[in-house]
């Protein structure tokens, strides 16, 4: 039997299991993405109940397993609940959320993306969630080795000059992106004609923000 091993982790995923399970979706620095089982945190007195949420950052032992780890122990180290709290806030971040899912490999470490998602996370309780997204983005394309590279000649300068700043947008600055609305909507749109021809399927998070009007 494998050893138990400990965790940072960042919850980017969770769904219901049984009658009081759920299975969960962990980014961690050294074992990249996990899915593991959380038995009866569902209910109301089991100690995982509030860690097993969306955006929490936490410190957990599993037990590894053939297609699902098991979570042992948890300990709630942050609670990123503001994101919870705003409904536009949340939709950004479940984009965010559900396209590391899709980007980052299971088993395989990924330090710097969990120190960059945390810096995200943070960033979309305080800023504008559309933006954080969209340079959350495109940053973790690059991340992945998947950024795209566009004909220059296509490109106006000033939306060239945006993109680079947003693979450079530093999430825990106070400093603010220019962003003329022209820009920012070429730049977006470019994002979401590429991740329809990159990701296999389309993402629910999508459907979700045009949802918001």
């Amino acid at each position: 039997m494998s050893a138990n091993y400990q965790t940072p982790a960042l919850v980017i995923g969770a769904s219901n299991w049984g009658e009081a399970d759920k299975i969960v979706t962990l980014i961690t620095p050294e074992r990249g993405q996990v899915r593991a089982l959380a038995f009866g945190c569902r209910r109301p007195q089991n100690r995982m109940a509030a860690a097993m949420q969306m955006f929490n950052r936490l410190e957990a032992v599993l037990s590894p397993g053939q297609k699902l780890d098991t979570v042992r122990q948890v300990t709630l180290e942050h609670s990123y609940h503001r994101i919870g709290e705003n409904l536009t806030a949340m939709a950004y971040g479940s984009f965010v959320a559900e396209l590391v899912r899709e980007l980052l490999p299971e088993g395989e470490p990924a330090a710097d993306a969990f120190v960059l998602l945390e810096k995200i996370f943070a960033a979309l309780e305080e800023r504008n969630p559309r933006v954080v997204a969209l340079a959350a983005a495109w940053q973790f394309l690059r991340l992945a080795g998947l950024a795209p590279s566009f004909d220059s000649g296509n490109i106006s300068p000033s939306v060239r000059q945006l993109m680079e700043d947003l693979y450079a947008l530093d999430f825990a600055s106070e400093n603010r992106l220019k962003l003329p609305k022209a820009d920012f909507l070429a730049v977006e749109n470019m994002l979401l004609t590429y991740l329809r021809h990159t990701v296999d399927r389309p993402l629910k998070s999508l459907a979700f923000i045009q949802s918001l009007g």
